[in-house]
């Protein structure tokens, strides 16, 4: 589980407001029986209800010379971006199936799916070789949030049309560490890259998130039975 925006009106500020909806948040959590829970903010502010900085995630920077001298390792593939609107529904249900194939992802109903993929000003787009959708991306400006495609070997083609596109000198890409056919192909690409503090992370059950991210890892690196 996680917790969205925090905010309280600067006129009732210092009331405990927050705490009061943090604390009643937790216990929901733990009689749900959530296993873990994740959010971002300030560090020290939610270690009062138990959350502290873990996990990693590699963050990518690409320019519009990466894509010039990188071109004879890769296979350019001619896609297409179109711009999703809320109405398209059919689009959407096709971005929808993609996103549903992938090993790891979060629960999104269908009626909030256009909504959650356009959090944070993001523009959602579909990804098109000729008439068939063969992936997805939601980016804001020079930041991709997420970008999930049938196969990842278009990934050199959908960044490529992303950044001609959008007009910027520099691209960024979150990912995280299971992500590895995407850090394969971004290996031989990125002008330059980070590995950076994932967020705050509050355990309910550790038995249970080790089983989880155990289970993770085990999807792309076997691991020793037991």
């Amino acid at each position: 589980a996680t917790v969205g925006s925090v905010s309280v009106h600067p006129n009732n500020r210092g009331q405990g407001y927050m705490k009061t909806l943090m604390a009643m948040a937790v216990e929901d959590m733990a009689n749900e029986q959530i296993t873990m829970s994740f959010l971002s903010g300030n560090r020290h502010r939610y270690q009062y209800f138990g959350y502290e900085l873990g996990g990693h995630s590699l963050e990518y920077k690409f320019n519009k010379d990466n894509f010039i001298h990188t071109k004879s390792k890769f296979t350019l593939n001619p896609l297409t971006l179109t711009k999703v609107s809320r109405t398209d529904a059919e689009l959407i249900l096709e971005i929808y199936d993609v996103f549903q194939q992938q090993n790891i992802h979060a629960i999104r109903p269908i009626e909030d799916f256009y909504d959650i993929s356009t959090g944070g000003y993001s523009t959602l787009y579909a990804l098109r070789d000729s008439d068939i959708v063969v992936g997805y991306l939601s980016a804001h400006n020079d930041t991709i949030q997420e970008i999930v495609l049938i196969d990842n070997w278009n990934l050199y083609s959908a960044l490529n049309t992303y950044i001609l596109f959008s007009g910027c000198e520099t691209i960024t890409h979150k990912i995280a560490p299971y992500e590895v056919d995407k850090a394969t192909a971004f290996s031989s690409l990125f002008e330059n890259w980070s590995v950076n503090v994932d967020g705050n992370y509050r355990i309910f059950d550790l038995k249970g998130t080790f089983q989880f991210y155990l289970s993770i890892k085990n999807s792309y690196q076997p691991l020793t039975d037991g």
